[in-house]
């Protein structure tokens, strides 16, 4: 399994919530598992998305996707998405 880790600054999360959700078939079809979505308590509109895929092929793949360039071109952010972070699993917990 791969990871990837992606920080968004957008203008209004439900504009890009609805852009980000009309790629979810490209998306599984690419090899994403899930995703996780995350934002500071006072900024909802500061995203931090982690996302799991098959493989780290299939994400790098799906990165440079044409198509994807287009839905983000929709999405209205307020600054450049930050560079993608491939993530590799060391280690996970469960603390009781």
């Amino acid at each position: 399994m791969a990871y990837l880790f992606i920080r968004h600054t957008v203008k209004d999360y439900p504009a890009w919530k609805a852009a980000f959700d009309s790629f979810i078939e490209m998306r599984r079809a690419s090899g994403e598992k899930w995703y996780q979505i995350f934002h500071p308590t006072d900024d909802p509109n500061s995203l931090f998305l982690l996302f799991r895929w098959d493989t780290l092929t299939n994400v790098r793949t799906f990165m440079s996707n044409p198509e994807l360039k287009k839905v983000m071109g929709t999405a209205e952010f307020t600054e450049a998405p930050e560079v993608p972070f491939f993530l590799k699993k060391y280690a996970q917990g469960k603390l009781s």
